[in-house]
């Protein structure tokens, strides 16, 4: 049987918790490593969570109090890394019916949360956890990360999810047909339209200097998705709207980065980083998968990488090419 570093042993047993809880936590996980049984697993993290429970918020324990609950959730977080190590992509197969469903990531994880309860966090539970701060939060999406990790570390899923991802979003094929006859959308953070064959998308989130969030990815993404699916558009642009912050009023702001304040207040979810890299930028880069051809194929992209130019508050002369010059995207300020 596996054994327990010695300072993360101290560590739980050292806080004012129940000894007797303290210990049988420890020998529950210690199992867990050991069996790596979904049943053993989720007795562990919930004998853990117990734990946590027992402790002050986060950002109001004592430095003994937060080291014991930083060694609870690592252990529970190593148990669960080695059983999706093992696991993991067993379970990416029998879900996607080994690769004849595409899931968004999102799907997935609580496809999966729902055959391994506590294991994998539900969407009530994390839903509960938004309500705390960033700093009293105790790492619920760990276990998503790691669950994620691992069907990304082989080449096989890995590839099926990224391409799964490329797939349009629901949202965005059902507002196509609209989106084609009247050549635009209003999508509340984001807003496109076309004009003269060029598509563009603006950001709409003025009260963050049009920072990135989980209000912004999403419509961003379908904004996306609509320019590269309207067969009349030749160019995308992607630019900030005017804000009205008093230092620069009346100027359009591309984007200031992460929403730091949300990410303060705890409202940044690990999936909306997820849908960030995997599916918005995924599909600036690479285009959309418009078809339904088994994900082992390459081809059958409408691609928009195909001709790359960034531009600042002047034009930069950096293009990278791809390929013939069907498609660009225009980042503007």
């Amino acid at each position: 049987m596996l054994s327990i570093p010695r300072e993360q042993h101290s560590q739980v047993l050292a806080a004012a918790l129940p000894r007797a809880e303290s210990e049988a936590f420890l020998i529950t996980r210690n199992h867990a490593v050991a069996t790596l049984a979904a049943a053993d697993l989720r007795a562990a993290i919930g004998s853990g969570r117990a734990l946590l429970a027992r402790l002050p918020l986060r950002s109001q324990r004592t430095l003994v109090e937060k080291a014991s609950g930083e060694a609870i959730v690592h252990l529970t977080a190593d148990a669960a890394w080695r059983f999706f190590r093992q696991h993991a992509i067993p379970m990416y197969h029998d879900l996607t019916q080994k690769g004849a469903r595409s899931l968004r990531v999102d799907a997935l994880l609580w496809e999966a949360a729902a055959r391994w309860p506590d294991i994998l966090p539900s969407q009530a539970e994390l839903a509960a956890e938004g309500e705390r701060m960033q700093a009293d939060k105790d790492g619920l999406e760990i276990h998503q990360g790691l669950f994620v990790s691992q069907v990304l570390s082989s080449p096989q899923t890995g590839h099926h999810l990224i391409r799964s991802m490329l797939r349009p979003r629901a949202e965005s094929l059902a507002l196509l047909p609209q989106f084609i006859a009247t050549d635009r959308a209003d999508l509340g953070t984001a807003r496109v339209e076309v004009q003269a064959g060029a598509g563009y998308v603006t950001i709409h989130n003025e009260r963050y200097l049009n920072s990135e969030d989980d209000t912004t990815v999403g419509p961003l993404e379908i904004a996306t998705d609509l320019i590269l699916l309207h067969p009349g558009v030749k160019i995308g642009v992607l630019r900030g709207s005017a804000v009205d912050h008093p230092k620069y009023a009346g100027q359009r702001v591309f984007s200031s980065g992460i929403n730091l304040t949300r990410l303060y207040q705890g409202k940044q979810s690990y999936l909306s980083f997820l849908f960030r890299s995997m599916g918005l930028h995924s599909k600036l880069y690479r285009g959309v998968l418009v078809d339904h051809e088994a994900d082992s194929r390459m081809h059958h992209f409408r691609s928009p990488s195909v001709r790359w130019k960034s531009f600042g508050s002047r034009p930069s002369t950096n293009l990278q090419s791809a390929g013939a010059a069907s498609f660009c995207w225009l980042w503007i300020t």
